[in-house]
């Protein structure tokens, strides 16, 4: 059996790759006492951590591919689910104490506390270039917005776009943002909304990353933006 050269950090994964090997190791000790030409073993699959659990019902093959040296597990019907695959996140704010409705270039590289221009200068590169460690992909972006106080307008539908290495990559893609504190009593708090965290799903957008692009990301309101706060999910593949 090959082992798996990259451990995840998620405990939850590990612990049932864990459990996954030495069944494993269970089974080809029991194999070398029989006649059999089989180089994938069929096992009942072990728990999934929750909420990532693949669609299986039956049996299924546990290999490890010659390509990436990745875990995979797959279902008697085809489906194919890697073990071992990480998550990726990235944390971004900014401000605008007196709003801008401008499409702008989020923060990625933490150099500024404000938005760069749509189309970043040199003399912005500190603040949205952010290259890309290892191929990877982004699936959503989650935001909450604040205005400075409640006259001022929320941000309205406001659009996420990806781009790489200076050319838009995906859509752009719509939330209406119609929520938005004011004041340190008001901040997470509606009369009609309890949640004001707005999100994007680009995982039906293009999308992917190769390790060494410079990725940047497009935000354009129809009103204006006075602080916002995101977090840009993905996972590297």
């Amino acid at each position: 059996m090959k082992s798996i050269d990259r451990k995840p950090s998620d405990k939850n994964t590990a612990q049932a790759i864990n459990r996954i090997e030495q069944r494993m190791r269970e089974i080809e000790l029991k194999n070398e006492s029989s006649v059999s030409t089989s180089t994938i073993n069929e096992i009942v699959p072990t728990s999934f951590p929750s909420g990532n659990t693949p669609p299986y019902s039956s049996n299924g093959q546990l290999y490890v591919k010659s390509n990436n040296g990745d875990l995979y597990y797959k279902s008697v019907s085809g489906f194919e689910w890697k073990l071992n695959q990480q998550r990726w996140h990235r944390s971004s704010s900014f401000e605008h104490p007196s709003g801008d409705d401008s499409a702008r270039m989020i923060p990625l590289a933490g150099g500024s506390i404000t938005t760069s221009d749509t189309t970043p200068s040199d003399t912005e590169i500190a603040d949205s270039y952010y290259i890309v460690p290892y191929d990877l992909k982004v699936t959503s972006v989650k935001g909450i917005f604040a205005r400075e106080q409640a006259l001022n307008s929320h941000p309205g539908n406001t659009t996420i776009k990806l781009y790489k290495t200076g050319t838009a990559l995906s859509n752009a893609v719509t939330v209406k943002s119609i929520l938005g504190g004011y004041d340190d009593t008001n901040l997470f708090v509606s009369a009609t909304n309890t949640s004001q965290v707005f999100t994007w799903d680009l995982s039906k957008e293009k999308n992917t990353y190769n390790a060494g692009d410079v990725m940047h990301i497009e935000i354009d309101p129809t009103n204006k933006i006075y602080y916002a706060s995101l977090t840009i999910i993905g996972e590297y593949i």
